[in-house]
This record gives C-alpha cells, sequence and structure tokens, in this order.
C-alpha cells in the first residue's frame, strides 16, 4: 500500500535524484518546495534515471554500460543489482516497470556488417537494411535470464531499404501497455506492445505517428494520466523549429501542437532543441535550454477528436516562466503530491542548482 505524502511527516515526503551533481544529491521535498539531502545516487550527470513502482532506482550509465538498480533503505541507498547493456547497442531512453528493464535505441554504427549493409543500401544492392536489428530490448530487472530483444511488425518489401537507420528514442509505460515512439526516417510509427502477456511483452498493435518537416529527430516524451507529449526538432529551408505534439493517451490521436523558430542568439544551448520535460498533473512542464520554462495547461485542450489540431495558442494555454539567475533551464523534475516541480537550471558558471516551480504560478 503507498503512503500518502503528509506535510506535518517529513519521513513521508517525495522522495527525488537531482542531477545537479555527481553523485546525484537524492533528497525529500517539503511542501513548499525545500529539499533536504539524505543520500546519494553514484551516477554520471548523463544519466539516465528512473524510478520503479517499488521505489527502487535505476541508473542507465553510458560509459560503463551499465544499468544499476538501487534500493532506498530508510536513509540507506543500497545498490541491488548490476546489468550491462546489450552489445552493439545504442540506448536512447530507458524505462522500468514492477518486472522489467526496457531500452530503447538502435543498433550501433561501426559494427562490419551493419556497415556493409549501408554501402550495399547506398550501391541500390539487396541488403540487410538494419530494420531487423533489436530496437527494443528488456529483461527482468531483478534476475531471470539476459536481454530480449522485442519483435517489431513486419514492414513491406519497398519501404525496407530506407529503414536502415530507424530507431526507438522513446518509451512509455502507459497502464499495461509500453509504448515506443519509433524516429529518424519517415514514416513514423507508436508501436504497442502488452506489458503483462503470457510469456512476456508482446506486440498488440501500431498507430501512425503525426508528423511535419519540423520533426525529424525526437527529443523525448511525457505522459500524463490523460495526455502524451513528444518533443522534437528538426530543419527546413526557412531554418531550425522546435515543435511539442500533444496525443490524447488512449487513442494516440494528435490533438495539439505548438512549433517555433529556434533563434540561437536567443541563448538556446548547444545543438538541442528542447531540455527535459514532465507532466505535474495536466500541466505540462517543459525546459527550454534558455533562461525560461515553458508550462502548457492541458486541461484547457479541446480539440474534437478526428479535427487537425491546430497550434498550441501562447497566450491562453501556454506561458514562459522566468527562471531568476538562469542561463539555461536544463530539466524539470515532477513532484505531483505538492503540485509543482524541481526546475533543473544551469547558471552562467556552469553550476547546477533546483528551483522549486509550482504549477499555475507562471509568469510571462
Amino acid at each position: 500500500m503507498t503512503t500518502l505524502p503528509s506535510a506535518d511527516e517529513p519521513a513521508t515526503w517525495p522522495i527525488v535524484a537531482l542531477p545537479v551533481s555527481s553523485p546525484w544529491p537524492i533528497v525529500r521535498v517539503a511542501p513548499d518546495g525545500n529539499v533536504a539531502q539524505f543520500g546519494a545516487l553514484p551516477a554520471p550527470l548523463n544519466a539516465l534515471v528512473r524510478c520503479d513502482p517499488s521505489g527502487r532506482l535505476w541508473s542507465l550509465d553510458p560509459t560503463a554500460a551499465t544499468v544499476t538498480g538501487y534500493a532506498l533503505d530508510g536513509d540507506d541507498v543500497r545498490e541491488v543489482v548490476v546489468h550491462a547493456l546489450p552489445d552493439h547497442f545504442e540506448t536512447a531512453d530507458m524505462a522500468v516497470d514492477e518486472r522489467h528493464v526496457y531500452l530503447g535505441g538502435k543498433a550501433a554504427w561501426g559494427i562490419p556488417e551493419i556497415d556493409e549493409a549501408l554501402r550495399r543500401s547506398k550501391a541500390g544492392l539487396p541488403f540487410n537494411d538494419g530494420y531487423d536489428q533489436p530496437k527494443v530490448w528488456f529483461r527482468g530487472a531483478l534476475d531471470g535470464p539476459a536481454w530480449s530483444a522485442l519483435a517489431l511488425p513486419p514492414l513491406p518489401a519497398v519501404m525496407r531499404r530506407f529503414l536502415s537507420q530507424k530507431a526507438v528514442d522513446a518509451l512509455v509505460l502507459d497502464g499495461d501497455r509500453l509504448v515506443a515512439v519509433d524516429d529518424v526516417v519517415l514514416p513514423k510509427w507508436f508501436f504497442l506492445f502488452d506489458r503483462v502477456a503470457e510469456g512476456g511483452p508482446a506486440h498488440v498493435g501500431t498507430v501512425d505517428l503525426s508528423h511535419g518537416p519540423n520533426e525529424s529527430t525526437l527529443h523525448g516524451a511525457a505522459r500524463s494520466s490523460q495526455w502524451i507529449a513528444l518533443r522534437s526538432g528538426g530543419a527546413t529551408r526557412m531554418g531550425e523549429y522546435r515543435r511539442v505534439r500533444i496525443y490524447a493517451r488512449g487513442s494516440l490521436e494528435a490533438r495539439a501542437s505548438l512549433s517555433e523558430r529556434l533563434d540561437r542568439r536567443s541563448g538556446t544551448r548547444k545543438e538541442d532543441p528542447w531540455g527535459g520535460a514532465a507532466f505535474v498533473g495536466e500541466h505540462l512542464l517543459v525546459a527550454t535550454l534558455s533562461d525560461r520554462l515553458l508550462e502548457i495547461d492541458c486541461t484547457r485542450l479541446d480539440a474534437p477528436p478526428g479535427r487537425d489540431p491546430g497550434p498550441i495558442d501562447l497566450g491562453e494555454r501556454a506561458a514562459r516562466v522566468k527562471i531568476a539567475g538562469s542561463a539555461s533551464v536544463l530539466d524539470v523534475i515532477p513532484v505531483d503530491a505538492w503540485g509543482g516541480a524541481l526546475v533543473i537550471v544551469e547558471e552562467t558558471g556552469g553550476q547546477r542548482r533546483a528551483v522549486w516551480h509550482r504549477v499555475g504560478d507562471a509568469r510571462r
């Protein structure tokens, strides 16, 4: 039974790990957003960190090529298992449920047989196009057999020669299903897997993924009780763009989107169009890699099903929140119990810190 947090009982306050230093501080979050550190997660800043339903933390270290599970026993952080990553696989995302760890990504280029497939593709010769290379792996979280690949559905032969670089760049746990978001090279899909199927996760459906010329590369997904939001970026002859597109959680029908042109002079850092994102209730918070946080009120998305979704009205449905002293808003750590999030920011000198933001307090 889950213990509900009580403002008067610090032991019940939400626990999160903060990507502000290595190791990551593990903290309890008070109702006013203040934090108290009680442990540390031995993970690099570029690690993927997830929390499973039992409260264990999982860290994917791309340099060490490992996934490590940690149990929180009171104020103690204890390593419980270490898994080596699959060979020749470039991981883009990780999800963890009650029983399994899932990895999304693509076959790592540089393997001789894949290089040869690419050469034959460019020459117009028959080849194994790499689509058959695993895009989603899974294994028992704490024990069980080694990594197994989830089978993707067969595709028409006429399309296969163009799919050597197909990848799964985001994974979403949605009830009893795993939603794998297929990205890179058109067309794109949501691949749906039954996580609780007898004999292991199984493919149960495929849904076309809406896309535009400025959505060539996916940069992550977030889920609420009603919506799944994807953030992406791309370029056209008019310049670089970035987009947030929001889908109804059940049908995966696109319901609304926000698109904007990137102005590198505005402070957006590096080559990525977006930082992290998360829902707090039905409010979507997106790190912009500038000095502002994008907040979209998804309770007001009312586009009728089947209608082509229009752009989100920035004035009425979304706001840009100025984060004081921030050079770049990098990530969002949701704290649903208190109706807000810890926003990870980087200051001009490169130091990172966490700033509390309560949803609905947006200041344009």
